[in-house]
């Protein structure tokens, strides 16, 4: 994967089963962190990997903006930004005719906007009877769904716990149990459930919690429409790519900060499932990109319902060939013990110099000092890899056009 070069001009080229171990990405606002993030999914793509990108600000929709004619720019930029972008190019020995091959023959680009019903798309477990139906299976739907609606961590909860038991008596007789139908199973248990684990139903899930859930999932349910319509996404489709690897962005900008939460929350929960159900590989199979990472995998005490996937991820994700891409502006707004499990680091410009306090343990693990990060250049990024090296890199032109941040309504001008 060519990233850029060195100071001296040597090219900077990273393998990309590094990042089975997992990359982080830190740099304030400026530093040049969407672009090496934009650049990292290029070159992924272009090695053989799908891509799936949770985009809370709207900044990594410009994958899909692939231009290199005149025409194609036309619709977005002028000419003299056009001649900009490929002077960018050919400082890099690249040019026009590099992005053309990366987008006829690298990536199939798609943007969803959740939520909206034009462009959006469905992460829900189906609860369909599957071939093989086992109680980790419908254990793991169960969890997806109060983890997102009800931020229900405890997989032995009595409402999880009960769910299951719900679920697999309906497949017990090959029929779905979806979501809209779990209040009437809260409110009318199936006659075949009257006890779990040798307790009466009653004393381990009395009739007034599960009204209490019911009333909650109702109200869910009458604004779920927005949630499930759409593009029912499938990541064993999108990983088993037939011409070229797929990349999904789901772009969150359009939504507020809660609802951004909630469906990162299935977007984690999808990839999870999707590692729980996939062989084992030794190659970058699927990257997982969570751009501006703050709040979702935060520091003890914190637990909201998208970290205990991303650990996981994190701590699993290399025997499935299952890789994830980290970007946030400080080291204190994730989680240092999930930081373990991280190989490569980019470290850019930072806000404060607390910052590269924070960062001093790893940095000098690796034998880098804190000044030589605070005085890093926009674009000009420390590059600590997994095997204890460390270099300086100023990164590439991206081969797509960095537009900026992307609402709805410049998403609904890209091609479908």
């Amino acid at each position: 994967m060519y990233l850029g070069r060195q100071k001296d001009g040597e090219k900077v080229v990273l393998p990309s089963h590094d990042l089975l171990t997992h990359g982080v990405i830190l740099g304030r606002t400026g530093s040049g962190k969407t672009g090496l993030t934009v650049t990292l999914i290029e070159e992924a793509a272009g090695a053989g990997a799908s891509v799936v990108v949770l985009d809370p600000k709207g900044d990594l929709a410009n994958l899909a903006l692939s231009l290199s004619s005149a025409g194609d720019f036309r619709a977005w930029a002028d000419e003299e930004t056009r001649l900009k972008h490929g002077d960018g190019l050919a400082k890099f020995d690249l040019g026009f005719e590099h992005v053309e091959y990366w987008r006829q023959h690298c990536a199939d680009v798609r943007v969803y906007c959740p939520g909206r019903k034009d462009m959006g798309v469905n992460l829900f477990p189906s609860f369909a009877c599957p071939v093989s139906p086992s109680r980790e299976h419908a254990a793991r739907c169960v969890s997806a769904v109060l983890r997102a609606i009800v931020n229900s961590e405890d997989p032995y909860d009595p409402a999880a716990v009960y769910m299951t038991e719900a679920v697999m008596e309906s497949w017990s007789r090959a029929m779905p149990l979806p979501l809209g139908q779990w209040p009437g199973a809260l409110t009318d248990p199936p006659d075949e459930i009257t006890k779990i684990g040798g307790m009466n139903l009653e004393d381990f899930y009395p009739r007034k919690q599960r009204l209490s859930l019911a009333r909650r999932l109702i109200g869910f349910w009458q604004q779920a429409e927005r949630w499930i319509s759409g593009y029912e996404f499938d990541l064993h489709t999108h990983v088993n790519w037939e011409v070229k690897p797929n990349v999904a962005v789901f772009s969150l900008r359009h939504l507020s900060e809660d609802e951004r939460k909630f469906f990162a929350a299935l977007f984690m929960n999808k990839v999870q499932e999707f590692m729980s159900e996939t062989g084992s590989a030794d190659y970058l199979k699927l990257l997982v990109c969570l751009d501006e990472a703050r709040g979702y995998l935060p520091p003890h005490p914190y637990n909201p319902p998208t970290k205990e996937p991303i650990c996981t991820i994190l701590a699993q994700g290399r025997a499935h060939g299952i890789g994830m891409l980290i970007g946030t502006q400080s080291p204190m707004d994730l989680d240092y013990k999930a930081l373990g499990n991280v190989g490569t680091w980019f470290v850019g410009r930072l806000r404060e110099r607390d910052c590269v306090r924070d960062l001093a343990a790893e940095l000098s693990n690796r034998g880098v000092t804190p000044e030589r990060v605070s005085g890093l250049q926009q674009r000009r990024f420390l590059l600590m890899d997994k095997r204890g090296k460390h270099m300086e890199l100023d990164t590439r032109q991206t081969f797509n056009f960095l537009f900026g941040p992307m609402g709805p309504e410049h998403i609904a001008r890209l091609p479908r």
